[in-house]
């Protein structure tokens, strides 16, 4: 996935790296996602290690245009939109 097209028609290009988003951890993961991270620095960076971290990761996009939030579940492609309250301030 090299990008998300918010349902007003802005594209997030996540080509770069790191991309103008936000990485999520649920608070349950925490701890194993440290574990992780302590072993991927100790060791040769692995891809099994980084496929353990990116299942534990949520990832956030603000489309800079309408204000959803687009949210890409763990493990997966899928986009989830959220539009926030009307009369909220930009």
């Amino acid at each position: 996935m090299l990008k998300v097209v918010c349902c007003c028609g802005h594209c997030h290009d996540l080509s770069s790296i790191p991309d103008g988003g936000w990485v999520a951890i649920r608070d349950v993961d925490y701890a194993q996602v440290l574990a992780l991270e302590m072993r991927r620095a100790s060791e040769s960076e692995t891809s099994a290690t980084q496929a353990e971290l990116g299942r534990l990761r949520r990832r956030f996009y603000q489309c800079p245009d309408c204000r959803r939030i687009a949210w890409i579940k763990p493990g997966s492609e899928e986009v989830t939109f959220f539009c926030p309250e009307f009369g909220d301030a930009p």
